[in-house]
Protein backbone atom coordinates (compact mmCIF):
# COMPACT_ATOMS: atom_id res chain seq x y z
CA UNK A 1 0.00 0.00 0.00
CA UNK A 2 0.70 3.65 -0.40
CA UNK A 3 1.84 5.79 1.85
CA UNK A 4 -1.11 8.33 0.90
CA UNK A 5 -3.45 4.70 1.62
CA UNK A 6 -2.05 4.35 4.75
CA UNK A 7 -2.77 8.08 5.69
CA UNK A 8 -5.90 7.67 4.91
CA UNK A 9 -6.50 4.85 6.71
CA UNK A 10 -4.96 6.21 10.42
CA UNK A 11 -7.51 9.49 9.28
CA UNK A 12 -10.61 7.05 8.87
CA UNK A 13 -9.90 5.36 12.03
CA UNK A 14 -9.62 8.36 13.74
CA UNK A 15 -12.81 10.29 12.52
CA UNK A 16 -15.00 7.14 11.78
CA UNK A 17 -13.98 5.05 14.34
CA UNK A 18 -12.43 7.41 17.70
CA UNK A 19 -14.59 10.01 17.22
CA UNK A 20 -18.07 8.80 16.27
CA UNK A 21 -17.92 4.99 17.36
CA UNK A 22 -18.86 3.63 13.51
CA UNK A 23 -18.50 -0.58 14.23
CA UNK A 24 -19.06 -0.84 10.61
CA UNK A 25 -15.98 1.53 9.68
CA UNK A 26 -13.93 -0.35 12.80
CA UNK A 27 -14.84 -4.17 11.01
CA UNK A 28 -13.33 -2.42 7.81
CA UNK A 29 -9.71 -1.12 9.15
CA UNK A 30 -8.67 -3.16 11.96
CA UNK A 31 -6.95 -6.49 12.10
CA UNK A 32 -8.76 -8.99 13.77
CA UNK A 33 -5.52 -9.45 16.32
CA UNK A 34 -4.69 -5.45 16.32
CA UNK A 35 -3.59 -4.59 19.37
CA UNK A 36 -3.89 -1.10 21.31
CA UNK A 37 -1.17 0.34 23.40
CA UNK A 38 -2.76 3.23 26.23
CA UNK A 39 -0.60 5.94 27.51
CA UNK A 40 -0.36 3.95 31.00
CA UNK A 41 0.59 0.97 29.19
CA UNK A 42 -2.48 -0.62 29.52
CA UNK A 43 -2.93 -3.81 25.78
CA UNK A 44 -6.04 -3.83 24.60
CA UNK A 45 -6.07 -7.28 22.57
CA UNK A 46 -7.99 -8.21 19.86
CA UNK A 47 -10.66 -5.96 17.92
CA UNK A 48 -13.13 -7.22 19.91
CA UNK A 49 -11.80 -5.88 22.64
CA UNK A 50 -10.49 -2.57 21.05
CA UNK A 51 -14.17 -2.12 20.24
CA UNK A 52 -15.84 -2.80 23.89
CA UNK A 53 -13.38 -0.62 25.00
CA UNK A 54 -14.44 2.69 22.48
CA UNK A 55 -18.08 1.61 23.08
CA UNK A 56 -17.50 2.14 26.61
CA UNK A 57 -16.09 5.35 26.04
CA UNK A 58 -18.52 6.32 23.85
CA UNK A 59 -20.80 6.31 26.47
CA UNK A 60 -19.02 8.82 28.67
CA UNK A 61 -18.30 11.11 26.52
CA UNK A 62 -20.67 10.78 22.98
CA UNK A 63 -20.32 13.89 21.08
CA UNK A 64 -16.70 13.79 20.33
CA UNK A 65 -15.33 15.88 17.66
CA UNK A 66 -11.64 15.60 16.11
CA UNK A 67 -9.60 17.83 14.18
CA UNK A 68 -6.63 16.36 12.84
CA UNK A 69 -3.46 18.25 13.61
CA UNK A 70 -0.08 16.99 11.12
CA UNK A 71 -0.20 13.55 9.55
CA UNK A 72 2.53 11.49 8.41
CA UNK A 73 2.87 7.63 6.96
CA UNK A 74 5.40 5.72 5.49
CA UNK A 75 5.41 2.20 4.56
CA UNK A 76 4.84 0.36 7.82
CA UNK A 77 1.76 2.72 8.74
CA UNK A 78 1.04 6.18 9.99
CA UNK A 79 1.48 9.09 12.87
CA UNK A 80 -1.68 11.46 13.47
CA UNK A 81 -1.27 14.28 16.02
CA UNK A 82 -4.77 15.44 16.68
CA UNK A 83 -7.30 17.14 19.17
CA UNK A 84 -10.21 15.51 20.33
CA UNK A 85 -13.31 17.72 21.78
CA UNK A 86 -15.86 16.06 24.02
CA UNK A 87 -18.66 16.12 26.83
CA UNK A 88 -18.23 13.96 29.99
CA UNK A 89 -22.10 13.13 30.09
CA UNK A 90 -21.61 9.52 31.31
CA UNK A 91 -19.88 7.37 34.34
CA UNK A 92 -15.99 7.29 33.40
CA UNK A 93 -13.66 5.16 35.27
CA UNK A 94 -16.09 5.45 37.88
CA UNK A 95 -16.55 9.25 37.90
CA UNK A 96 -19.94 9.66 37.67
CA UNK A 97 -20.73 12.18 34.88
CA UNK A 98 -19.44 16.03 35.17
CA UNK A 99 -20.91 17.93 32.33
CA UNK A 100 -17.37 19.49 31.70
CA UNK A 101 -16.20 20.16 28.05
CA UNK A 102 -12.30 18.37 28.10
CA UNK A 103 -10.02 18.73 25.13
CA UNK A 104 -7.14 15.86 24.28
CA UNK A 105 -4.51 16.61 22.37
CA UNK A 106 -2.48 13.32 21.40
CA UNK A 107 -0.70 11.28 19.26
CA UNK A 108 -1.53 7.74 18.03
CA UNK A 109 0.77 5.75 15.53
CA UNK A 110 -0.66 2.87 13.45
CA UNK A 111 0.99 0.07 12.19
CA UNK A 112 -0.74 -1.11 8.95
CA UNK A 113 -0.46 -4.36 7.33
CA UNK A 114 -2.71 -5.89 3.84
CA UNK A 115 -5.05 -2.21 4.65
CA UNK A 116 -5.72 -3.22 8.46
CA UNK A 117 -4.39 -1.65 11.62
CA UNK A 118 -2.38 -3.94 13.59
CA UNK A 119 -1.08 -1.91 16.29
CA UNK A 120 -2.34 1.85 17.79
CA UNK A 121 -0.11 3.34 19.93
CA UNK A 122 -1.91 5.97 22.20
CA UNK A 123 0.23 9.20 23.32
CA UNK A 124 -1.73 11.96 25.79
CA UNK A 125 -1.53 13.03 29.13
CA UNK A 126 -4.28 11.16 31.30
CA UNK A 127 -3.11 13.87 34.19
CA UNK A 128 -4.44 16.39 31.93
CA UNK A 129 -7.47 14.73 31.56
CA UNK A 130 -8.17 14.23 35.02
CA UNK A 131 -7.58 17.78 35.91
CA UNK A 132 -10.40 18.57 32.97
CA UNK A 133 -12.72 16.52 34.53
CA UNK A 134 -11.78 17.40 37.98
CA UNK A 135 -12.49 20.99 37.15
CA UNK A 136 -8.84 22.22 37.75
CA UNK A 137 -8.28 22.60 34.00
CA UNK A 138 -9.57 23.97 31.11
CA UNK A 139 -10.68 22.88 27.60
Amino acid sequence: MSHEQHRLIARRYLTDVLSVVDIDAADELLADDVVCILPDATRVEGAAALKAMLREVGGAFPHRDISIDFEVADEGGAAVVYSLRMKHVGDYKGLPATGREIVITGVDTFRISDGRVTEIRVFYNPELVAAQLAGAGGA
